[in-house]
């Protein structure tokens, strides 16, 4: 497996710091007072500034413990902006000089526009190379793919979030881009542009959202921000519960990306989805998708595992994309992939099989009892009763299999086997797990319904 190069510690230290105090100081810079909203059934913090005649609010995150954390220490530190933008243009400078990849200075000033803003406060995520980019200084690691020259910034969010947020974009993502440089609206089908390029440097910024529904063409609106993105397909799962950033641009700028492991595995599946004269960008996915691969197999194993299974789960087309995505990547990356899953797949079963009850009367009730939230699949793994649907993969449990090593496991007496036997595979059928259809019980439930149908 190709070694993994590390950043020295000092480095890593001083961009862990960089993005603290630029989480600390994205609060400061609000200059309001925090207060604590509840919008459709979820709270949110938010800062309330006072102005001539009435206040304004601006978003600033959901309401989790980092985010309160961050709140609890502004009135300890909102005196001295000016010195602390001081201190973070020098953590950059460190991480710049220590192998941290910076971006280009016109990158960098569209970045800094749409921070100040609101673009990432208002739950915007880059996607593509420029999140690609940030990922050696979230990891502490060197990876030579992530100094690749780009000129497009992608940016992602999700149209629910922006619908509930209750804030918007100040100046407007359109205005903003224009107080940079020329930036003119790409023509489109539509009349609601979603891209505009820097006639003068060449820089692109393309706005982009989830398409969760049936399919559609026409661009989506995205209230906060004030603007239209285009619609694509398995962006959802790649921007859900993004991280936070530092772009090495002057005193660094905060900005949202995907997770490193979503990422990883997102690469897999667009990489089988271009078009055949697009090969450049798809050997690109996979390099990018390699390098993280590699990188979390060793120090994130359970972050690359969560993500793989989660995504393989959504269903046949997802599997298919993934599944063809493995057979691309370099040999070293797929085994340590393959091998983390077995390895962190075997910790789950174990785990799951330690919580068996105390014995089979309590095994019984908890497959009976609707509201149970026991890992059934888990001992089903446990007892050896599972198998993997022949088509498209989905894990089913064989009622028999489980009720069969269930009585041995209790050691049930001879005479009442029959029946804890029969009690166990009809409570099975009753829970949501996947227990297959009739026949050999190769099939799950669906492609054994249309097997039947074929027939």
């Amino acid at each position: 497996m190709t070694q993994i190069q590390r950043l020295p510690l000092a480095v890593q230290t001083a961009y862990s710091d960089l993005l603290d105090r630029l989480q600390e100081d994205a609060v400061l810079e609000l200059n309001g007072t925090p207060v604590l909203r509840e919008r459709n059934g979820r709270k949110y913090w938010y800062i309330v500034q006072r102005l001539a005649g009435h206040t304004d609010e601006k978003y600033l995150g959901p309401n989790t413990d980092e985010v309160k954390a961050r709140v609890e220490r502004v009135q300890e530190i909102k005196a001295g902006l000016k010195l602390r933008e001081k201190q973070r243009g020098k953590l950059t400078r460190m991480c710049r000089e220590g192998g941290v990849p910076p971006v280009d200075a016109q990158t960098g000033k569209v970045l800094l526009a749409l921070s100040k803003a609101g673009l990432f406060r208002l739950r915007g995520v880059i996607v593509g190379s420029h999140a690609f980019r940030c990922y050696p200084g979230l990891l502490g690691t060197q990876i030579l793919e992530a100094h690749a020259a780009t000129e497009d910034i992608d940016v992602a969010a999700f149209r629910s979030i922006s619908v509930a947020l209750d804030d918007h974009l100040d100046p407007a993502l359109e205005d903003t881009l224009r107080q940079i440089g020329p930036f003119v609206a790409r023509p489109n089908l539509h009349n609601q542009p979603t891209a505009w390029r820097d006639h003068g440097g060449g820089t692109m910024v393309e706005l982009l959202a989830p398409n969760e529904g049936p399919e559609r063409g026409e661009p989506m609106e995205l209230p906060a921000l004030g603007a239209y993105g285009t619609p694509l397909r398995f962006l959802d799962y790649l921007i859900h519960e993004p991280a936070q950033a530092a772009v090495l641009y002057r005193s660094g700028v905060l900005v949202n990306v995907p997770q490193p492991a979503r990422y990883a595995i997102h690469k897999l599946i667009v990489a089988t989805r271009r078009s055949a004269t697009a090969r450049q960008k798809s050997a690109k996915d996979i390099q990018q998708s390699a390098a993280l691969i590699r990188i979390l197999a060793e120090d994130r194993p359970d972050e690359l595992v969560e993500a793989y299974h989660e995504a393989y789960g959504r269903g046949p087309s997802w599997k298919s994309h993934i599944q063809k995505g493995l057979l691309r990547l370099p040999e070293d990356a797929r085994r340590a992939l393959d091998d983390v899953i077995k390895e962190w797949s075997q910790v789950s079963v174990d785990m799951a099989f330690e919580s068996l009850p105390n014995n089979i009367e309590d095994l019984i009730d908890e497959l009976e009892n609707p509201l149970s939230e026991v890992d059934i699949e888990g001992w089903a793994k446990g007892f050896g009763a599972t198998t993997d649907c022949a088509i498209c993969g989905t894990t089913v449990t064989r009622t028999f299999s489980f009720a069969e090593a269930a009585v041995g496991y209790y050691n049930i007496p001879e005479k009442a086997k029959d029946a804890a036997r029969e009690q166990i595979e009809n409570a099975l059928s009753k829970t949501s797990v996947e227990t297959g259809g009739w026949g050999d019980g190769s099939l799950c439930a669906y492609h054994n319904a249309q097997a039947a149908k074929d027939d």
